[in-house]
């Protein structure tokens, strides 16, 4: 591939064009680099900006090919540790709030809002992490069951 885009370079008229291939391929995405030098680049494009995968929300912030890099925040709604002091309390979802150190066994339970965490990821992982497209009504009902403000939410 190397060759290619050198041969290219030269054949657009670049005189450097040894020094400018080394350039494009000392960036994470040496194509997207060789498209863009070459002035061939065409973006791609996201088809949807929120995913879900099991209960976690995604929001795409940016895609940045030439960085080989997805950045998004994850959105999970909150919950609470909780204890449960016998078998049967479990059973019946009868729990502590408080810590005790006689308890049977802990939990999780929901409780109103989410957490936002930005992150990031090769666009690669990204496409093989399992997350499905979800549309914008379906990411602002989660957000409203979750009692979260969609409208806080910077989308």
């Amino acid at each position: 591939m190397q060759k290619i885009i050198k041969q290219a370079l030269t054949s657009a008229g670049f005189k450097n064009a040894d020094a400018i291939t080394e350039v494009i391929f000392a960036t994470p995405n040496p194509s997207v680099a060789a498209e863009m030098i070459l002035g061939c680049y065409e973006p791609s494009v996201m088809l949807s900006q929120f995913y879900k995968k099991g209960t976690t929300l995604y929001s795409i912030k940016e895609v940045d090919e030439l960085r080989d890099i997805v950045s998004y925040e994850r959105i999970n709604q909150k919950t609470k540790t909780v204890y449960y002091m016998s078998e049967e309390d479990k059973k019946n979802g009868v729990y502590q709030e408080d810590y005790r150190r006689d308890y049977y066994s802990s939990g999780s339970i929901a409780i109103p809002g989410v957490t936002i965490v930005d992150d990031q990821m090769n666009i690669a992982q990204w496409g093989h992490h399992g997350a499905e497209r979800i549309s914008d009504n379906e990411f602002h009902n989660s957000l409203l069951e979750w009692n979260y403000n969609p409208e806080e939410f910077a989308v």
